[in-house]
């Protein structure tokens, strides 16, 4: 493989993982303008703890319902890609959990006030199969994310900005050594 397709390929998987990273938790850095907050008492809180669990659980159709089909994931300026759909973010995300074996979600911190929830998660997990051409390392990974989520009159999340170090994503993966 020439060094162009394996820096195509190397850009192509940042993308994929900041969009798997982007489904589950969220998104921030990009947005030209900040959302401002809804003034009634709806709690979203428990909105992200179902987005864990269909995530563990590998429901696509949980998903799909939790999050707006008009939804927006603002990507981290990392990214060679500045934003994802739902559809991308959700086939992401769950093809990240079936690349990762006893992946674990750890809910650090969840709070929201408004249609605005924030939450820290620590995605853990052993990299055991393939991701894209990467093979696995077999080494046990850990990758911390805060994501800044949106959620539309329908409480259902519209909008994410998620923030996390790419660099040690690349690093759990065994894709970049410090040298």
């Amino acid at each position: 493989m020439d060094a162009a397709s394996i820096a195509h390929n190397r850009r192509s998987a940042l993308v994929l993982i900041a969009s798997i990273i982007a489904l589950l938790f969220g998104v921030a850095l990009q947005s030209q303008s900040l959302p401002t907050l809804a003034q009634d008492d709806t709690d979203y809180t428990g909105v992200i703890e179902d987005v864990i669990a269909a995530i563990l659980d590998g429901d696509m159709e949980a998903l799909e319902a939790i999050y707006a089909e008009d939804y927006i994931g603002h990507l981290a300026q990392s990214s060679d890609r500045g934003s994802l759909n739902r559809v991308d973010l959700i086939e992401s995300a769950l093809f990240l959990a079936s690349s990762l074996s006893d992946m674990e979600l750890e809910l650090v911190h969840v709070f929201g006030e408004g249609d605005m929830v924030a939450s820290h998660v620590i995605v853990r997990g052993v990299f055991s199969q393939e991701f894209y051409d990467y093979p696995p390392t077999d080494e046990p990974i850990e990758i911390v994310v805060t994501t800044l989520h949106r959620f539309n009159d329908d409480g259902l999340i519209v909008e994410e900005w998620l923030s996390y170090d790419n660099h040690w994503v690349m690093q759990e993966l065994g894709v970049l050594h410090d040298q």
